[in-house]
């Protein structure tokens, strides 16, 4: 049985090492070092530019010297950057190894998280988006067991599509529009339903391809479309409809989900996810790891439900 959100926090705290206290101060210096060594070097190259303009009268033309100015302070701290990150770089990984991989220890069974490895793109189209794309990044892998049964698949996920159009002067412009970025899962079944059941937010499912629903509610917010409109109405019942309407209320979250034959597949709008927000705030960043918890709690219970309402049902 999963732990509250305070007992989990409370194990994880007292479980982290002396080391990973240590190399939290280490990464802290380290990025209070690179601030110090950035506002320096930007006042030395800088100062003299606008002093220049100043002394030359030429202010007419100072609203040009932010450009090389902002290029100048973005060359130095990427510089700084790459001088000072060892101590980010191993204080992120550890974050992920005693922090996060505990929290979805909490919800999952045999956990097997490889915060480097991808979540594969085909397993992600099986998911039926219907959202044209063509630059696809994933990271944050993980492979558990729910109830120590089914196996769940979850990664951050982020789709793009870049355009480049060019005007009749030969001119190129590319716009890149996100398509989705956040937390996508892949729940199996033991049982299939033998159908598509889908669950998207509201207006996103063609009018005369909805399923009615006797929640005026629930119809504000998801539209729902089921290749068999039986099985759709015996699984979306008003225990999961309100788990459904509750968490989006709760977190502001935007989410979808899609069945197909044995298959979960989840969608979350988070953005990143299971990263380290904040180096003042730190690991324990309450808020932060409250957001990351609700979605891993919200997975699992609405993966149960779902599981125990199919396993149940005669299809």
């Amino acid at each position: 049985m999963s732990k509250s959100f305070e007992e989990c926090l409370e194990d994880i705290k007292n479980s982290t090492s002396s080391d990973f206290e240590e190399l939290e101060i280490k990464a802290k210096q380290e990025s209070k070092k690179k601030a110090r060594w950035f506002f320096s070097l930007a006042c030395i190259f800088d100062l003299p530019i606008l002093y220049f303009f100043l002394k030359s009268k030429m202010m007419f033309f100072l609203p040009m010297i932010f450009a090389p100015i902002f290029i100048i302070d973005v060359f130095i701290y990427l510089i700084l950057t790459l001088c000072f990150s060892k101590n980010k770089k191993e204080y992120i990984t550890s974050f992920k190894a005693n922090v996060i991989q505990k929290l979805m220890c909490n919800f999952y069974g045999h956990v097997n998280y490889m915060p480097e490895k991808y979540m594969p793109e085909d397993i992600y189209n099986l998911g039926k988006y219907n959202e044209y794309y063509n630059e696809y990044t994933s990271d944050d892998y993980m492979e558990g067991l729910l109830e120590d049964k089914y196996l769940t698949k979850m990664a951050e996920v982020h789709t793009v599509e870049e355009t480049t159009t060019t005007d009749s002067d030969g001119n190129t412009t590319t716009e890149r529009t996100t398509k989705f970025h956040g937390l996508f899962a892949q729940i199996k079944m033991d049982k299939s339903i033998n159908s598509d059941l889908l669950i998207r937010q509201n207006w996103t499912i063609r009018k005369k391809d909805r399923l009615d629903m006797d929640s005026d509610e629930f119809e504000k917010v998801f539209d729902v479309s089921a290749t068999n409109q039986i099985i759709g109405m015996q699984l979306l019942t008003h225990d999961i409809m309100e788990i459904l309407l509750s968490f989006q209320k709760m977190t502001k979250i935007k989410y979808d989900v899609s069945i197909y034959n044995d298959t979960i597949y989840l969608r979350f709008h988070t953005g990143a996810m299971f990263e380290l927000k904040s180096f003042k705030k730190g690991a324990f960043d309450e808020e932060m790891l409250r957001k990351y918890f609700n979605v891993l709690d919200f997975t699992r219970t609405l993966s149960n439900m779902l599981i125990d309402l199919i396993e149940k049902t005669e299809i």
